[in-house]
């Protein structure tokens, strides 16, 4: 039976830290509840199977939340550094949103320093229901990431748990979604630590 990234994140959660920057760390348990109040808001703004939701590759929580809970809802991730959105929805930090050219159909789901006119996540997400419905989450054959099904996704991630003999407590680190959005997948299926290092913080 083919696995799909939502499938993934309705597990129940062990005791390990899930994901990691230089300052935060969330549990499995803390996780998983914000990556199913994340697919909550999205499907609130309008992310199902078959939208697209742009998100910054920015290596922060908020985004690696706003790819995951796209998948929960069996939308698609496009990655975007800037420049013209072609998107149902937009997830990047506040300050970069000026950078984009965002329709205005697009919903923008902003955290940190939020536009006016953008959902705020930061105050959005604690709101939501920390469990997202099983029968809306997308089946093996949504396409999530790159023209490539969850189920696709799913097989990559566990070909890299495979290669790298990846376990629980192991550390991957993410330096850029765009690059590393499978590494992700695959830390969440080994119950690794998703380890970000965001260098334009620094």
């Amino acid at each position: 039976m083919e696995e799909t990234v939502g499938e993934l994140l309705q597990r129940a959660p062990g005791d390990g830290v899930a994901l990691e920057t230089e300052t935060k760390g969330y549990s499995e348990e803390v996780f998983y509840t914000t990556c199913h109040k994340t697919a909550n808001l999205l499907n609130h703004l309008g992310a199902r199977k078959g939208s697209a939701v742009a998100v910054s590759p920015r290596p922060v929580p908020e985004n690696v939340f706003g790819f995951l809970g796209a998948c929960l809802v069996g939308a698609e991730t496009r990655f975007i550094h800037d420049g013209a959105v072609d998107a149902d929805i937009l997830v990047s930090d506040g300050e970069r949103v000026g950078s984009y050219e965002v329709p205005a159909s697009c919903r923008v789901l902003a955290h940190g320093d939020a536009p006016t006119d953008a959902t705020e996540f930061d105050r959005e997400i604690w709101g939501e229901n920390p469990v997202f419905p099983p029968d809306l989450v997308g089946g093996a054959d949504t396409t999530v990431l790159n023209g490539h099904t969850s189920a696709e996704v799913v097989e990559e991630a566990r070909g890299i748990v495979e290669e790298r003999g990846l376990w629980n407590g192991d550390e991957v680190t993410v330096e850029s979604l765009d690059k590393d959005a499978v590494e992700v997948v695959a830390a969440v299926a080994a119950r690794a630590t998703v380890l970000l290092q965001d260098g334009s913080a620094n």
